[in-house]
């Protein structure tokens, strides 16, 4: 029998969603689970501090702001996964038309970064396209490594733990020599989308550590240069973002008003990183 460590960074044991996690946890058909919440210094740091207290052959990184929606979920993974697959990731996040509209927006596009979106990195995938039955990355990771990600622990183990970061870490793996991941067919539920501003605090939170000694980068060679470009360019434009809305409305099967705010939610953006890289620049400036 295959035993899981579920391993959640979380501010505070009190956190609601966290509850709602646990509730989600306790539904699944499988016997051997243990579930590792650590409140100890930063998300990152704190799932490295999971990873050194799990005892489980498979473990599963879960933000506190997700949730399983299968009762079958590990039972999936388990059929799944063999010694030729490094891990395993849900293919879509899971949409509920009673969630606050930027959640929903997320859920259907597939990530919670356009910029992401546009470089082709994103891990799961928008509701107008199907599930693959794998995915093969030998020269380059998507955004793997959480909300939902499986992975043998004697493999996550043998990479840099003292500087984790959980798509640093599956860049770590592909250097080791795995590189071979199954797509799941049941979504997980991230919980992300509260508010446009808090979202925006968090992407100029995550700007901020792209400057730290990182080992995945989201632009890394010349053709991402050029696709940040052209995000650049259709976010001033909004007709293509336009397009893809009515695409995936249409497409999709889900008829949400939630496509729409993608047009929205790319200019942001830009304007987000353009702050933070002015931000950037002036520091630079003061200490020359």
């Amino acid at each position: 029998m295959i035993k899981f460590s579920i391993i959640t960074a979380a501010k505070s044991y009190d956190d609601p969603k966290l509850q709602m996690l646990k509730n989600s946890i306790m539904m699944q058909d499988w016997r051997e689970i243990e579930h590792i919440v650590v409140t100890e210094g930063d998300p990152e740091s704190a799932k490295a501090i999971g990873l050194k207290r799990a005892t489980g052959d498979i473990v599963c990184f879960m933000a506190s702001d997700c949730e399983f929606v299968s009762c079958w979920a590990l039972r999936e993974v388990a059929y799944v996964m063999n010694r030729n697959i490094s891990g395993a990731f849900s293919s879509h996040y899971y949409y509920e038309p009673n969630d606050p509209i930027l959640n929903r927006y997320f859920a259907l596009f597939g990530f919670n970064d356009p910029v992401a979106f546009y470089l082709g990195k994103c891990d799961r995938l928008p509701h107008y396209k199907k599930t693959g039955i794998g995915a093969y990355f030998p020269h380059k990771i998507p955004t793997l490594g959480d909300n939902g990600f499986f992975v043998w622990r004697d493999l996550i183990t043998q990479t840099n733990l003292k500087e984790y970061s959980h798509i640093d870490n599956c860049e770590d793996l592909r250097k080791l020599g795995h590189y071979h991941y199954a797509y799941l067919s049941f979504p997980i539920w991230h919980k992300t989308g509260d508010s446009l501003w808090l979202w925006a605090r968090k992407r100029l939170h995550y700007a901020n550590t792209l400057n730290k000694n990182r080992r995945w980068k989201m632009v890394s060679a010349p053709v991402d240069i050029v696709k940040l470009i052209l995000f650049v360019l259709l976010s001033l434009t909004l007709l293509i973002p336009c397009v893809q809305s009515g695409w995936g409305y249409l497409r999709s099967g889900v008829k949400d008003k939630a496509w729409f705010l993608h047009p929205l939610v790319c200019l942001i953006t830009l304007i987000t990183y353009t702050i933070y890289a002015i931000r950037r620049l002036c520091a630079t400036i003061k200490r020359t």
